[in-house]
């Protein structure tokens, strides 16, 4: 609540007790005999802060003139110049009127210049009259020094004209901004707020991310703002509902739980005295999901995670076995020099380091893919360019997308690459882009090994994952699929047969 205080009929009583307040962040935090002589003056109408006191003697009158706008201190004309440029006002401007309500108001300042000294105090003042003062009107205390402020003007009469100066005091005296004019609001005026739905983003499998702003209070605070979600396409309070806070501004809410594979809708709401109104009805799905396809295992024993997505079912993990599904092995080899010329199956931990298996898989060449002795469990397929179009379909990619080469998807608010990734950055490099795994198909980022001649060896792990498909182009060249920790498309290459991949088999 506001005090009203006359400060210049009580200063008389300060003097004394001068040293029972402490200049600071306020003017003076002032306690014990002050709150006496408050008491004792209980007739004047004139209000400060309920912590603060404005003591004009003390920092306005005594030590130079107020500067109003851009006007100039005076000086006497015998000064000399060294005087006069030390002893130099703060530079301050004033924020237009906004939040305008019956009885209340925003607005504040800002510090542009501190002049010769420390700002030590700063605030707007206003009045019904033309020039509100320090010394005459209401005023509300917000900080001090340099730079932006805002505050709230209260216990205004509906209907009513105001102005509104910033100021800022500092050891030479007062400046003060320029006059800003308002009207409070009517009570006939008071309406229900105006607020919209901006947009739904971030869509998973059991939630999404929702936006609303409030462009108008209705001439009354805003008590409640957030968004309400349901299946039906007009969400009230009465539906499942989150807060984001009072008073007008865009807001940003997270909306979950939700369940996968669902068709909701979203309204941004805003409530004051006069009641609640609603934005636009956005409607989005929700994603499908992981749906587990349950194991499989290959020749070795080792067992991998399946998950389906659209009418497939694919591994969730790189292949990492080193033999045929008919038990023969398939040869490993470690030189750099070696890799390049094979042209029969071969495979290689990245760097020849067996710690990389997991969650990297093995790398092999194009030939082991096609080793008529099976690379995948039984059952289960190296996936074809054409399997891997079918899985490009299903996560939102158009026909001439698919069937395009180079980096496809991801330009049009789909997120096909993203949806393969992995999440985070444990092993993907920044920022892993769009990557949300909604899929299962927990892609990480295994690289590849480079056949040569030109630069031998193993090369972008964390920056990219490579994935053979069965179908060859020529003798000499086979498709794979790419994903990129910086893209959130789907690279579709042909690169020569001696590079190596990792590889996913599909059911």
């Amino acid at each position: 609540m506001w005090r009203y205080l006359s400060h210049r009929r009580i200063f008389s009583r300060l003097v004394p007790i001068f040293t029972t307040c402490f200049v600071g962040l306020h003017l003076w935090g002032c306690t014990g005999e002050l709150a006496k002589a408050e008491e004792d003056d209980q007739s004047e109408d004139q209000c400060v802060s309920d912590v603060d006191c404005l003591d004009d003697a003390n920092h306005m009158g005594d030590v130079g003139a107020d500067r109003d706008g851009d006007a100039s201190q005076t000086h006497d004309a015998d000064d000399d110049t060294d005087s006069e440029q030390s002893e130099e006002l703060a530079t301050v401007t004033t924020r237009p009127v906004t939040s305008i309500t019956i009885d209340s108001a925003h607005s504040g300042g800002e510090v542009l210049d501190e002049g010769s000294s420390h700002v030590t105090t700063r605030g707007i003042c206003w009045s019904k009259s033309q020039a509100p003062t320090t010394d005459d009107d209401l005023c509300r205390l917000v900080g001090q020094g340099p730079g932006e402020f805002s505050a709230e003007i209260s216990d205004l009469s509906a209907d009513t004209d105001y102005l509104v100066r910033a100021f800022a005091i500092n050891a030479t005296g007062t400046s003060y901004g320029d006059e800003q004019s308002f009207t409070t609001a009517t009570e006939q005026q008071i309406t229900v707020p105006t607020v919209i739905t901006t947009s739904v983003t971030a869509i998973a499998t059991n939630s999404a991310q929702g936006a609303g702003e409030v462009t108008a209070s209705g001439n009354a605070e805003i008590s409640d703002r957030g968004l309400c979600w349901a299946t039906h396409d007009q969400p009230t309070t009465a539906d499942t509902c989150a807060t984001a806070g009072s008073g007008v501004g865009e807001f940003s809410i997270e909306m979950a739980p939700l369940e996968p594979d669902a068709a909701y809708f979203a309204r941004a709401y805003a409530t004051n005295s006069e009641g609640t109104a609603y934005g636009e009805s956005v409607g989005f799905h929700t994603e499908v999901g992981v749906v587990s396809c349950g194991t499989v295992t290959d020749i070795e024993g080792t067992t991998y995670e399946a998950v389906q997505i659209g009418s497939q079912c694919w591994m969730a993990e790189n292949l990492r076995t080193s033999t045929y599904r008919d038990g023969s092995t398939i040869e490993n080899i470690t030189d750099d020099l070696a890799w390049g010329p094979s042209s029969s199956g071969a495979w290689a931990y990245y760097n020849n380091d067996a710690s990389n298996a997991e969650p990297y898989g093995m790398i092999y060449n194009w030939y082991a893919v096609s080793d008529p002795r099976g690379l995948c469990p039984d059952g289960w397929t190296v996936p074809s360019d054409e399997d891997w179009k079918t899985l490009e379909l299903a996560l939102g990619m158009s026909q001439s997308e698919v069937d395009a080469t180079g980096h496809r998807g991801g330009d049009d608010n789909t997120n096909p690459g993203g949806s393969l990734k992995s999440t985070g950055t444990e092993h993907w490099l920044e920022p892993n882009e769009g990557a949300t795994n909604t899929t299962g198909f927990s892609a990480y980022p295994g690289g590849d090994r480079n056949p040569g001649p030109d630069e031998p060896g193993f090369w972008s792990m964390s920056y990219s994952a490579y994935f053979w498909t069965a179908t060859e182009l020529g003798n000499d060249h086979a498709w794979m699929r790419g994903l990129s920790y910086a893209q959130t498309s789907i690279d579709r290459a042909t690169p020569a047969k001696n590079w190596g991949f990792s590889v996913r088999c599909v059911q």
